[in-house]
């Protein structure tokens, strides 16, 4: 008798690319003249602005917990903690960059990465402001890029012709597990 493996069952299995042979004998020299069919600029990602009543509230948990961490001699733990905490508050006070995505006939360009099309499997958004381009590569699996509400149709109607747009978001186990959680918790 023949088990699932863990990943099969949390649905983050690795899809395999139907393009396969394609891919092996791809030349890009060979596409010929590159045609743009829309360009757009955004910042690099979404800009967060902490509350400042949970970050205080946050603060004071995390000292409290930094202390009993300290009585167990867990310094390793509070070093990791420490590190998260600086990285956290690192990307809130820098501002994300600006860069520009481009669709073209060869495949999306992503901040000056070119994704071809044999590599991008479909796309959709989330929210009204995000593209997700999901790839066959392991890393990075899904594309993010900032859009503006106004762009969805040209941007849909440039990547339609050459990968699928998905209505719903996919999920996959560990998502819906996620979305419980975050749904029991109430943040």
């Amino acid at each position: 008798m023949k088990l699932p493996s863990v990943q099969s069952m949390l649905g983050v299995m690795k899809e395999e690319n139907p393009n396969k042979e394609f891919v092996k004998t791809f030349d890009p020299d060979k596409l010929g003249p590159k045609k743009i069919l829309f360009t757009w600029s955004a910042p690099s990602r979404v800009e967060t602005k902490g509350n400042e009543k949970i970050s205080r509230t946050l603060m004071v948990i995390g000292i409290f917990i930094g202390l009993l961490l300290v009585i167990m001699q867990e310094y390793a733990l509070i070093l990791l903690i420490a590190s998260l905490v600086f990285v956290n508050h690192a990307i809130k006070k820098v501002s994300p960059e600006k860069v520009t995505h481009e669709i073209s006939t060869h495949g999306f360009s992503y901040a000056g990465q070119l994704y071809y099309w044999h590599q991008l499997k479909n796309f959709f958004f989330l929210k009204d402001n995000m593209l997700a381009i999901d790839t066959y590569d392991t890393f990075p699996g899904r594309l993010f890029a900032i859009v503006s509400i106004k762009d969805h149709k040209e941007i849909t109607n440039a990547l339609e012709k050459y990968i699928h747009f998905l209505e719903q978001v996919p999920q996959t186990s560990l998502d819906k597990i996620y979305d419980s959680v975050v749904d029991k918790l109430k943040l």
